[in-house]
């Protein structure tokens, strides 16, 4: 009898403990992390060439005072880098609007001015002086005139640009 007893005891023992772990307060399962954005690919842009500037700030030469940059960017616009470059070589700047595209830099201790000039080198741009300007007109060429009555017909069809077929029935149809 004290089998039994021990039994059922055993038997209320592990009921208690069941029903004391379902009642302990539940925590909510931890919310699924947000999903990442996939990277954003641009793949319309061409690859940049890079251009390497060396300074060598070991020569022989008197050390300027001029402003240096440390710069490193990739695929930046030109519109924005110019004027900054600029600002920083204490220069100023004017940009038309067909100035356009897209370069990649990495400078270290480079004076600003000739990080400038790199960048609009590489760019294919051009700096012009604003007193560039010429007291006289650009030379406009004329060819000279052509008799066409005394003209071979090679000379005819390169000066006017015909076909040989109308240069020759020039020629043919003179009456002279």
């Amino acid at each position: 009898m004290s089998s039994t007893k021990s039994g059922i005891g055993t038997k209320y023992a592990l009921a208690a403990i069941f029903a004391a772990a379902c009642a302990a307060p539940r925590s909510e399962p931890a919310p699924a992390p947000a999903p990442v954005p996939a990277p954003l690919v641009i793949a319309d842009l061409p690859p940049v060439p890079v251009q390497i500037l060396v300074t060598d700030s070991t020569s022989s030469r008197p050390r300027d005072n001029a402003a240096r940059i440390t710069l490193t960017s990739t695929n930046a616009n030109l519109r924005d880098l110019l004027p900054l470059l600029a600002s920083a070589a204490g220069v100023n700047l004017v940009m038309g609007p067909a100035v356009t595209g897209r370069v990649s830099v990495h400078f270290q201790n480079v004076r600003a001015i000739d990080a400038l000039n790199a960048v609009i080198e590489q760019a294919g741009l051009v700096v012009g002086s604003p007193d560039a300007d010429l007291p006289w007109a650009r030379p406009v060429f004329y060819d000279l005139p052509v008799n066409v009555n005394l003209a071979s017909a090679a000379t005819i069809r390169s000066r006017f640009n015909v076909t040989q077929r109308l240069a020759d029935w020039l020629v043919v149809g003179r009456s002279f």
